[in-house]
């Protein structure tokens, strides 16, 4: 306070009184210790996370957790991270919604979990799970428990729908790259060295159509650029021009729905 001291007369003198002047004092203190705590926070995010279920069996392990806020390495990430790893005795996702998650689980995509009555809730969930039977079984025990736990039973129905089968084709990738990319620009999606897995699980999200996989399946990379507004006829076109082979099949498909129990 050594400085309000000798500032003091001459500020008074010109109408400020020494209570205005801890005043201001008070307020930048308190200004600069927010921003500190400010910063401090930023550099260093702290994740939020609530167990929800946790189990423990001779034959597996599983928790479940309710996700606040996504950080990575110190990092806050977006709403759309998401982090999986399975191996043949772990099954580990991080970031998805419950809606994601059966989608996964049940080796389906997004469209087909129907969810009429809006019952799957909204939240992100962490799934960690250690297992000594097969990666179907823990599935179908992970789903169970994930349903049992918000009290949920779930309805399957079959409805005929037209799929676009994909199938790609033998041949020889140049600067071969092990990972592929997928990036919009002003509403242009550019694939570049991206797989037929990839490519499909992006169609698949993004459009109103139902795609699969024709086998057996060709690990080759393909780059594009599809514009997010084709309609089907451009897709397939653009697709075939880049190597993809398509065939055309009504075929029956499985939708789920949710009640409560």
């Amino acid at each position: 306070m050594e400085i309000l001291k000798q500032h003091t007369p001459s500020l008074v003198k010109r109408g400020f009184s020494a209570t205005r002047l801890y005043i201001f004092d008070g307020i930048n203190n308190i200004f600069i210790l927010f921003t500190v705590l400010f910063f401090v926070s930023c550099q260093n995010p702290k994740e939020k996370k609530e167990q929800l279920f946790s189990i423990k069996t001779d034959k597996y392990s599983l928790v479940i957790s309710k996700i606040e806020n996504k950080v990575k390495d110190g990092k806050v990430q977006c709403s759309k991270y998401v982090n999986r790893t399975i191996t043949d005795s772990s099954f580990y996702v991080y970031g998805k919604t419950i809606k994601g998650l059966l989608q996964s689980l049940n080796d389906i995509n997004t469209k087909q979990i129907e969810d009429k009555n809006q019952l799957l809730p909204m939240m992100f969930l962490e799934v960690d799970c250690q297992f000594q039977i097969s990666k179907k079984a823990i599935k179908d025990t992970i789903i169970y428990h994930l349903l049992d736990f918000f009290k949920l039973k779930e309805r399957t129905s079959i409805k005929q729908k037209e799929v676009l089968f994909l199938k790609g084709i033998e041949k020889k990738t140049e600067n071969f790259k092990l990972s592929g990319n997928i990036e919009s620009n002003w509403g242009t999606i550019v694939f570049e060295n991206t797989s037929l897995t990839m490519i499909l699980n992006f169609l698949n999200q993004n459009f109103p159509y139902y795609f699969k996989l024709e086998q057996p399946y060709v690990n080759t990379k393909y780059s594009f650029k599809l514009s997010t507004s084709e309609n089907l006829e451009g897709i397939i076109k653009i697709l075939k021009q880049a190597g993809i082979k398509i065939r055309k099949e009504k075929t029956s498909i499985v939708f789920y729905n949710y009640e409560k129990i």
